[in-house]
């Protein structure tokens, strides 16, 4: 099983190549560097939020978990 602190840091590195690409891409269609930061970060933060509930609930589960 992981630990809570890996689990974190792991969707903490996730969340920064998911910042760049959702900026890029957010600024690609929105044309507004502005918006573009606004948006990036609101998706980010929410985002994380859900990886790591997603990173805690599978470790309820046994299934394929070798050790």
């Amino acid at each position: 099983m992981e630990s809570k602190l890996r689990s974190m840091l792991k969707s903490i590195t996730f969340r920064g190549v998911a910042i760049l690409v959702t900026l890029a891409v957010s600024y690609f269609f929105l044309g507004s560097i502005f918006q573009s930061i606004f948006f990036t970060v609101v998706m980010n933060i929410v985002g994380m939020l859900v990886y790591y509930l997603h990173e805690r609930a599978w470790n309820v589960f046994t299934w394929h978990r070798e050790g």
